[in-house]
């Protein structure tokens, strides 16, 4: 295989290539569509005005020329095939499009004599092109009305065969409308025009697409238009309640921030080694980084060592798609089911996230600029106490221990001014975030090339102090090539971004717990410190603006390139490849100078720079072979796939700079130290697909693969995967058809697959070897850190799914059914090692099995749909079962005390809080066996589950005249952390609390909520930390239902935009998160997350113009 400067050569000498090419080919990219009005018109004066503007010629000869007929014409932008229909339809003679030439041929003339046996022709030959609406040809089939039998085109729309006389011929192609023309020796060029139907809208598959219609798996796509409703800079976040089977969780309100994706359910047992993340894709090219953060130093959105530790595997750090502006992607697919991942091979087992970006397209060249500005804001504030209530809490804590008061345990009392009040809400983030975004693209293209630039800046701003907000810049283009004979096919497409996020260090959300009478500025309106002389302001209370005057910058540059390039071999017979290259460098830089501490507890200044490079390359070669036997069209696919992932880099910590000044360099410091890493992951994979589809009602659909991970021992590295999955189109049977005529569709598809994992570290079979941190009589040394293991392999999921698809009244009703039972077994896990052995633990295999089942049910209704007045309505929801099946001899594992078999994986296992004892004012939890001994073995319960028990969306788009309103709502029905979960120790310390809690137990005989206040390490601190810590009193019910989305939008009238010399104008205002309807009682249920800045409310307003 080649080097990755090798490939990067390659990819780069075709670029520019294929980049000449389409110079020197751009000349001819002139309009597709014809503009003319005149009387009694000659075909030498029409074609005159067609090469004017088209760039065809014609090609004739006088005597052809002679038998033309004059024309009268009045048309405005009319498609060159239509217009080539118009004027031939009276006409004695026909037109044949080939390349960029119009070739005159005679109409056959119908035979008036009596058939019969001496004058029957017999079968004819029919020879032909395909083409759309725009004149470029159609790859699809011809087939013989009412039998089956018929051909498939070749690459550039040609068609032979030969038929009976007066045989209806049916023509169609995928994403097209099928039409039925009567045959003729001549048929010239077949114009086929898009499907306005949702079944054949064309959707991206592993290494191909299809149409809703012929899918034999489980793809829901999410397209452009409806990714542009959405004022969002990451696009993960437009995909929450649009696709049935997906969760979209947003872990923070910050820009830059991680959205967790999860398709049909949790699978993986130990989250510190594995995740449930699906594969991602761009462009066939999969991400280097998948959804992991891309940060490696702390700051406001965490730090990626966070990540798989707390609430369930919340990610934290900086997510890697929040670089891609949402504007440049055509559509996001999220394929699911066995049939549609499996021939993804060990990559598929989570599911695929394909994301497709635009393309250019043949047609007039046309400029699009559109640009949006906003504001956003937190809309669910967590209100803590005022400064008189936190002060009669804190006395109360005091009473309730029997304690006084003194300087050293209660400055905040005796020392601070106890009137003064801090608004931590106000001053952490009350503020306003800005946001703006400016999208540029100018695109177009002939039949045989097309292209597309476009440009971007986005700026988004954040709620906390300072100017502090992430900015990118990014480039997208596309260009592709094909010969005159279509045979030959390029296309390139790259972006490109560059980003800088300086959000400072901390999210201050998690300073609100400071006390309210806090002092932030001295009268001199300086930073204040230390009031009353007691050194306080340290690592438990800082000074919340302090933050400001450190430092926090990282610097992305984003890079994702691919190629594709495809030669027609033979009729039917195409090779290509797909050769791909992405890379995301990043640039970090923390600074901890001296102005942003307590000047009295001050230790020194520090500063870390991080450099990181992740790298992925992949070479796909392909074999496609088509043809069509008896009424069944067959594609066989053969390919390859060899995937590289690098990652690499490199951190610095010095310490002890005699000036803030030189903190950016690496001069003036006392200590350094530093790390460098390299990691290498290296797949590949051979497979093979079969798709076989009998008069489109039949479908068959089979995949093999074979698949090596560099992520195994030598001898576990190679495994075997497949899948197979059917449909039936029972709709076009006539016995349905003349049963059930309010059927318009209906059909019954299923699969069945086995999908492997290998989403685990890199060289984790290797022994290694460490050098200690201390040397010995003045020499370094090495100890081993890890044992070989060579034994471990594949984690494997079974697949199964079955789905009824149904359309009533002309499809103005569509509902779809889908059952999923998804099986995994053998989990990766980091196993724990007894001490004696030297080593905390090793990597295995688990003999246990995780079942995902659920319904996946949609609705989509075209409730209205009339002159000036449409409205649809999409509605999905999911009904998800996650349990942990087996689990040999779990109760001698280290997994013991966190899974039951028969429960979900993410199940409440704890002891059961019951009340606030009303005697002692301490919590009590229930000592389930009666032994007077809390033990979990024995005591622990299942209680409940942070699995959401249901999960969905509602979508509507109303449109009347020139005006269209969109709104999604999306919902969750779940268990999950209350605010309890991170209010710390317990209430009547030196720390703030919401409201919310409100009801302290005080005296004997109280039923109270919450136990007895405490600022002392006691029984009442350690009953609330067990109460914490081990039971099922943090979590609470965390169901919703968000506005996700709401668009208005006003076209502006035709007769304003053609005086301005445009195409079309848009005004526009998009709301996201504008109302969230909640029984959860302090932050947002999202998130979850009290000391994180939550989901914010954001609303725009655009401007879309097009030239």
């Amino acid at each position: 295989m080649p080097k990755p400067a090798q490939l990067m050569r390659m990819m780069k000498l075709s670029f520019f290539l294929l980049f000449a090419v389409m110079l020197s080919a751009h000349g001819t990219g002139i309009s597709q569509t014809v503009t003319l009005s005149g009387k009694n018109l000659t075909l030498k004066q029409v074609f005159a005005a067609v090469k004017k503007q088209t760039g065809y010629v014609l090609f004739s000869n006088d005597e052809l020329m002679a038998e033309a007929k004059a024309v009268t014409l009045n048309v405005r932008n009319m498609p060159l095939m239509d217009f080539l229909q118009t004027v031939f339809r009276e006409q004695t003679l026909d037109f044949v499009v080939q390349a960029k030439t119009i070739f005159l041929t005679r109409k056959q003339q119908k035979s008036n004599a009596s058939p019969d046996a001496s004058t029957d022709p017999g079968p004819i030959k029919v020879q032909g092109r395909i083409v759309n609406e725009k004149g470029e040809p159609l790859t699809g089939s011809v087939t013989i009305k009412g039998t089956g039998n018929g051909t498939a085109t070749l690459e550039d729309g040609r068609f032979s065969l030969t038929v009976e006389p007066g045989t209806s011929l049916v023509f169609s192609s995928v994403g097209y409308k099928p039409i039925e023309v009567k045959a003729k020796p001549e048929m010239g060029a077949v114009v086929l025009k898009t499907s306005d139907s949702k079944l054949d809208e064309v959707i991206v598959k592993a290494y191909g697409t299809t149409t809703r219609r012929l899918n034999t798996g489980n793809i829901s796509k999410v397209t452009s238009e409806q990714i542009e409703r959405q004022p969002v800079t990451n696009p993960l976040a437009v995909l929450d309640g649009k696709v049935p089977g997906l969760v979209v969780t947003q872990t923070n309100g910050l820009p830059g921030g991680q959205f967790k994706v999860e398709i049909q359910g949790r699978t993986s047992i130990d989250k510190t080694i594995s995740d449930d993340q699906p594969l991602f894709i761009i462009d066939g090219i999969p991400m280097p980084t998948n959804n992991d953060p891309i940060n490696r130093q702390w700051s406001a959105l965490g730090a990626p060592d966070q990540n798989r530790l707390y609430n369930g595997g919340r990610l934290h750090g900086m997510s890697p798609f929040s670089s891609l502006n949402p504007n440049d992607i055509e559509s996001i697919e999220i394929l699911k089911g066995a049939d549609a991942t499996a021939i993804y091979g060990s990559r598929g087992a989570n599911g695929v996230l394909i994301i497709t970006t635009r393309k250019g397209r043949s047609g007039i060249s046309k400029l699009d600029v559109n640009i949006s500005t906003g504001i956003s804001n937190v809309a669910r504030k967590v209100e803590y106490l005022s400064t008189s209530q936190y002060v009669a809490m804190r006395k109360a804590a005091f009473e309730s221990d029997g304690m006084t008061p003194t300087e050293a345990n209660a400055y905040d009392l005796l020392v601070w001014d106890t009137t003064r009040y801090t608004d931590m809400n106000k001053l952490i983030s009350g503020n306003t975030a800005s946001f703006t975004n400016a999208n540029l693209s100018f695109s177009g293209g002939s039949q045989t090339v097309h292209y597309l630039l476009s440009a971007n800046y986005r700026h988004q701003g954040t709620v906390l102090p300072g100017n502090s907000a992430d900015k990118t810049g990014s480039m997208h283009f596309s260009m592709g090539t094909s010969s005159r004979n279509q045979k030959f096919k390029a296309t390139i497409t790259g972006t490109y971004s560059s980003g800088t996020n300086n959000l400072i260090t901390v999210d201050l959300a998690n300073r609100m717990s400071l006390p309210p009478n806090l002092r932030v500025y001295d009268e001199a309106g300086n930073l204040a410190w230390n009031e009353g002389g007691i050194i306080t302001q340290d690592g438990l209370l800082p000074n919340p603006v302090a933050f400001l005057n450190n430092t926090y910058e990282l610097k992305t540059k984003n890079l994702t390139s691919s190629l594709q390039l495809s030669y027609a071999i033979l009729k039917g017979l195409t090779i290509r490849t797909n050769l791909g290259y992405s890379a995301i460098h990043t640039n970090e830089m923390g600074l901890g100078p001296k102005s942003g501490a307590n000047p009295l507890s001050f230790g020194q200044r520090v500063s870390e720079f991080n450099t990181n490079e992740f790298v992925s390359q992949i070479i796909e070669p392909q074999l496609e072979y088509n043809t069509q036997v008896k009424g069944s069209k067959i594609n066989l696919l053969l390919g390859g796939s060899y995937q590289s992932n690098n990652g690499e880099g490199n951190m610095i910590r010095a310490a002890g700079y005699n000036s803030d000044n030189l903190m950016t360099s690496l001069m003036g410091y006392t200590a350094v130290h530093a790390t460098r890493y390299r990691s290498e992951y290296r797949y590949e994979a051979a497979f093979a697909q079969l798709n076989i589809n009998h008069n489109s009602k039949y479908i068959l659909n089979a995949a093999v693969r074979r698949d090596g991970s560099s992520r195994f021992g030598p001898d576990k590295r190679f495994s075997n995967f497949g899948s197979v999955g059917a449909a039936w189109l029972f709709s076009g049977e006539s016995i349905v058809n003349e049963q059930a005529p309010w059927l318009s569709f209906g059909k019954l598809r299923s699969s069945y697959g086995i999908t492997g994992n290998d989403k685990i570290a890199n060289y984790q079979f290797l022994d290694t070897w460490m050098a200690p941190t201390y040397t010995y009589d003045g020499s370094s040394g090495l100890y081993p850190a890890k044992l070989f293991n060579g034994e471990y392999h594949w984690e494997k999921s079974n697949k199964f799914e079955v789905a009824l698809e149904l359309g009533f009244v002309k499809d103005k009703v569509f509902v779809t059914a889908n059952y999923y039972h998804n099986l995994s077994s053998n989990p990766l896990v980091q196993y724990q090692l007894p001490a004696v052995t030297g080593f905390t633990n090793v990597v295995k295999n688990l003999p246990a099995k995780v079942s995902n089942t659920g319904w996946e049910l949609t609705l989509n209704t075209n409730n209205i749909d009339v002159k000036d007045f449409s409205w649809t309505t999409s509605f999905n929801l999911t009904l998800p079962k996650n349990k942990l099946e087996s689990f040999d001899d779990l109760e001698n594992s280290s997994y013991s005390n966190t899974y039951v078999v028969g429960e979900p994986l993410d199940l409440i296992y704890k002891y059961r809080y019951l009340r606030v004892n009303p005697e002692t004012g301490l919590s009590e939890l229930e000592d389930k066996n009666k032994d007077g001994m809390f033990v979990p073995a024995d005591d622990y319960q299942v209680l409940g589950s942070l699995n959401p028990k249901y999960y969905g969306g509602l979508s509507n788009t109303i449109k009347y005249k020139n005006w269209q309103f969109d709104f999604l709502f999306s919902f969750r029905k779940q268990t999950g952390f209350s605010y309890l979960n991170e209010v710390g120790g317990p209430p009547g310390g030196m720390s703030n609390i919401p409201v919310k809690m409100a009801g302290f137990w005080t005296k004997p005989g109280d039923d109270a909520p919450f136990q007895r206040l405490t600022q002392t390490y006691g029984d009442a601190y350690f009953s609330w930390s067990n109460m914490m810590w081990d039971s099922n009193r943090p979590y609470e019910d965390a169901s919703f239902i968000r506005l996700r989305n709401v668009q208005l939008s006003w076209m502006l009238p035709d007769q304003w935009v053609r005086q301005w010399k445009m195409n079309n104008a848009r005004v526009y205002v998009q709301a996201q998160n504008l109302l969230t309807i909640t029984s959860y009682e302090v932050g947002d249920p999202e998130s979850q997350a009290l000391q994180s800045t939550p989901p914010l409310r954001t609303v725009v307003f655009g401007l879309q113009l097009s030239f």
